[in-house]
């Protein structure tokens, strides 16, 4: 079982909003629900660039999230925004 399944089943114990769970489960193949694609995707694509045990926003993460951008046809240039904030979130 997956930690996204894992996830949506803690959440979903604990009474969370249904949308919530499903995005959760979701995130791992985003393609799954039409109704929560982007929000799993933009879930997706947060896990890629913060990978439990490795160093966020590493250029390996920021270009494998890239790639989900492209792939699930989110806006590029509101990405390049987003981690050109997280680089430099004084600027």
């Amino acid at each position: 079982m997956s930690s996204e399944a894992v996830s949506a089943l803690v959440f979903k114990q604990w009474n969370f909003n249904q949308g919530i769970v499903d995005l959760i489960g979701d995130s791992v193949c985003p393609e799954g629900n039409e109704n929560a694609m982007t929000g799993a995707a933009a879930l997706k694509i947060a896990k890629t660039l913060a990978p439990l045990g490795e160093p966020a926003m590493s250029e390996t993460a920021v270009a494998t999230a890239r790639g989900y951008v492209l792939e699930y046809g989110l806006i590029e240039s509101a990405f390049d925004r987003m981690v050109e904030r997280m680089e430099d979130p004084a600027g």
